[in-house]
């Protein structure tokens, strides 16, 4: 398991009413993810490198935005550069939630 994204990365997570999501970070993430995942037992996100190897978010995702991951079916990560400019647009499936 890779070291959590928090520990490296700022970044901003947006949960929409019906589920959108998006991912805002200010420096590349260093990885090609797969696919991401929720993780309901610990309440973060689980992100799956094309190499196979997990990385979780590293923040505990409040309990009231868990009914709306359930409606997820993609997640957008956005890199935002010091000027304030969006670049590297990565759409990625956002794969059944892990429940107990």
């Amino acid at each position: 398991m890779l070291h959590t994204i928090a520990e490296n990365i700022e970044f901003n997570l947006f949960v929409s009413d019906v589920g959108n999501v998006v991912l805002l970070h200010k420096s590349p993430l260093g990885h090609d993810y797969d696919y991401v995942q929720f993780d309901e037992p610990s309440g973060s996100l689980e992100f799956m490198t094309i190499e196979g190897k997990t990385q979780n978010l590293g923040m505990n995702i409040p309990e009231k935005l868990h009914e709306r991951l359930q409606k997820t079916r993609e997640l957008l990560m956005v890199e935002v550069t010091e000027d304030y400019t969006c670049q590297d647009p990565v759409l990625l499936r956002f794969i059944q939630t892990i429940t107990v």
